[in-house]
């Protein structure tokens, strides 16, 4: 085996550069086994902790995360992912909300207080007076007039009606529902209705096709 030098003079032998490429590789995968455990560990955390949602606001690792986070009634995280079209249609929504009627203020992300946690209306409407009560808070103290649901295949029967139960305990008028194909429905309390009354012009079908 011929001897071999490297950049700075220094006498190495070709199995020496192997195990020191492996070395690196090792620290990497070292490294990012760290972070994983990391990751993992504030995931048990916060699934453990009961938190509030001024905690939950002001977390730095809790921000620009691409997840609907609410709170259960333990104060426990729980994370749903929203994907291009549940975006989409938020944005519909809420421009179709202006179309139609000036005053009044839209939200979205509206986070409302209830007896089982913190609850997040994917798309909200607020008159100037609810606003004016509901807008220094961290989470809404009581319910917007109209909050709405952008549904998906993930959202149980029995979690929505329970949704829905909620915002009206905290003074929804009316609860919206927006399907994955941008069919709505529309609620008040105890009754299904064909139209909304605040927003009787609001469509029933949501055109979802590009132009």
């Amino acid at each position: 085996m011929h001897d071999r030098f490297d950049r700075k003079g220094k006498l190495f032998y070709p199995f020496q550069r192997e195990n020191e490429e492996i070395e690196r590789e090792n620290e990497q995968i070292q490294r990012k086994n760290e972070q994983i455990q990391r990751k993992n560990e504030q995931g048990h955390f916060f699934k453990e902790r009961a938190m509030n949602w001024k905690e939950v606001c002001d977390h730095p690792d809790l921000r620009d995360l691409p997840f609907k986070i609410e709170l259960n009634e333990r104060g426990q995280i729980v994370m749903s992912p929203a994907k291009v079209y549940h975006s989409m249609f938020q944005g519909e929504i809420a421009g179709l909300l202006r179309f139609f009627r000036k005053e009044g203020k839209i939200l979205t992300e509206c986070a409302i207080r209830t007896h089982k946690g913190t609850k997040v209306a994917d798309v909200a409407w607020a008159s100037n007076q609810t606003f004016a009560r509901i807008k220094d808070g961290a989470e809404c103290s009581i319910a917007p007039e109209i909050c709405i649901e952008i549904l998906s295949a993930s959202n149980s029967d029995s979690e929505i009606e329970e949704k829905k139960a909620l915002y009206f305990s905290r003074g929804a008028r009316e609860v919206w529902l927006c399907d994955e194909a941008g069919k709505m429905a529309f609620f008040i309390p105890g009754d299904k209705i064909k139209c909304s009354e605040i927003f009787p012009d609001f469509p029933l079908q949501l055109d979802i096709e590009a132009k």
